[in-house]
C-alpha cells in the first residue's frame, strides 16, 4: 500500500528498495555479486506486513476511504497482490528462504476494542483472516513458480487463539490516552506485574505474548502453525 500522508512508516516497497541498496553495498564489500547473493541465499527472511493496512487504514473510515471503496475480499486481494510483487523483488535480490507472518486477531487488540467494542471484534478478525487466506495462496504460488526458493506461512491467528485469554490481559500495561495507540510519554505508572498483560500499549504485544508465538513459529507444535515449513525446517533446507 502507499504511505499515508504525513506518515513516518516506511511502506513495504520502500523497505524492499532499502534491501536492494544493502545488497549493492554487500556486493561492493565482497567485490562479487554472486558471493553476495550466495550469502543471502542462506539467510531466513521473516516478513510481517498487513496489520497497519488494517489498523491504520481500512478500519479508520473517518480518515481513509478504503473500506468504502473495497469489500473486505477486494482489500485482502489488493494488499496480497502488492505483497507478491515485493516478494518477487526480494527473490531477485537473493532471498531464498522466506517466512510470511499472518496478521493476528486485530479485533482483540486494546485499540480496536476501544474503538469498536467486543461485539465488532469478529467482523474485524474475519476481514483479516481473508488476508491470511490470500497469503496462504500466495505462498503456494511462489513455491510453485520460484522452484529454487522456499516460502512458508506462519499462522499467527491460529497460534494466538489457542489458549484461554483473560479479559484483564487485554488491558495495556502502560497508561494510554483514549483513541491513542502508544503509551503516554513520561508516565511511569507501568503495570507492576509484566508477566500478565498481553499488550504493553494499545497495539504492541508484550514478551509474554510474543515468546510462545515465536516458539510455535519455530517448531510448529501443531500442524496448522506453519505451512508448509516451520522456521526450524526452513533453516535445515538446502537450497
Amino acid at each position: 500500500m502507499s504511505r499515508p500522508e504525513n506518515s513516518t512508516r516506511l511502506t513495504l516497497k520502500e523497505q524492499v528498495l532499502l534491501h536492494r541498496a544493502t545488497v549493492n553495498r554487500l556486493t561492493i564489500h565482497l567485490r562479487n555479486r554472486t558471493a553476495a547473493l550466495n550469502l543471502l541465499n542462506r539467510c531466513i527472511y521473516t516478513l510481517g506486513f498487513g496489520s497497519n493496512d488494517y489498523i491504520n487504514n481500512y478500519f479508520m473510515p473517518e480518515s481513509y476511504t478504503s473500506s468504502r471503496r473495497f469489500t473486505p475480499e477486494q482489500f485482502a486481494r489488493l494488499i496480497a497482490r502488492e505483497y507478491g510483487i515485493q516478494l518477487n523483488k526480494l527473490y531477485e535480490d537473493g532471498a531464498r528462504k522466506v517466512a510470511l507472518l499472518g496478521v493476528g486477531p486485530i479485533g482483540f487488540i486494546p485499540y480496536e476494542l476501544g474503538r469498536y467494542g467486543p461485539a465488532e471484534a469478529p467482523r474485524l478478525n474475519t476481514a483479516v483472516e481473508l488476508f491470511n487466506e490470500e497469503l496462504t495462496d500466495l505462498v503456494a504460488e511462489l513455491n510453485a513458480n520460484l522452484t529454487d526458493a522456499r516460502f512458508t506461512f506462519l499462522n499467527t491467528t491460529g497460534i494466538s487463539s489457542a489458549g484461554n485469554i483473560k479479559l484483564e490481559q487485554l488491558v495495556p500495561c502502560c497508561p494510554v490516552q483514549r483513541n491513542n495507540m502508544t503509551c503516554i510519554p513520561f508516565n511511569n505508572n507501568i503495570c507492576p506485574d509484566r508477566r500478565l498483560p498481553i499488550f504493553f500499549d494499545n497495539v504492541h504485544p508484550t514478551e509474554v505474548a510474543n515468546e510462545p508465538v515465536a516458539n510455535r513459529y519455530y517448531a510448529a507444535l501443531d500442524p496448522t502453525d506453519a505451512n508448509p515449513f516451520s522456521i526450524q525446517q526452513l533453516a535445515q533446507l538446502q537450497i
